[in-house]
């Protein structure tokens, strides 16, 4: 069972192509934000357009995997930043 309160959750800020599939998307989060993608973290990656997300969740017993359409807003580098000045 997946803990939802203490989920350690990565972004990937880089655009994704959204064609990619587990397999693909476990080898971003190895590459290219560093992390194990059996840990139990949720990573989120986002394709180009900024309108569509992508979400992978595995542990050793399940993945979880979904994919999400934005509709009218969109998620842009300008949205991420940490600092809000």
């Amino acid at each position: 069972m997946l803990n939802y309160t203490s989920a350690k959750i990565l972004l990937c800020v880089a655009p994704t192509d959204m064609r990619k599939s587990f397999d693909g998307l476990a080898a971003l989060a190895r590459e290219h934000l560093k992390s194990d993608p059996l840990s139990g973290t949720w990573f989120v990656f986002r394709n180009r357009r900024g309108d569509k997300l992508k979400l992978l969740c595995r542990t050793e017993m399940a993945t979880r995997f979904g994919k999400t359409r934005l509709g009218e807003s969109t998620l842009s580098k300008n949205d991420l930043r940490s600092d809000p000045n």
